[in-house]
């Protein structure tokens, strides 16, 4: 594997890593709403 190749792979991961934090973020602000609107 060269270094570019490493590097892009490098950089994916941590999109990716980026977006799953987010999409936890979101699903946690939902949750919140849900159980504010029970009571």
């Amino acid at each position: 594997m060269t270094n570019d190749s490493a590097n892009a792979a490098r950089f994916i991961e941590s999109n990716l890593d980026i977006k799953n934090k987010t999409t936890a973020k979101r699903n946690n602000h939902l949750l919140l709403i849900l159980n504010l609107l029970k009571y």
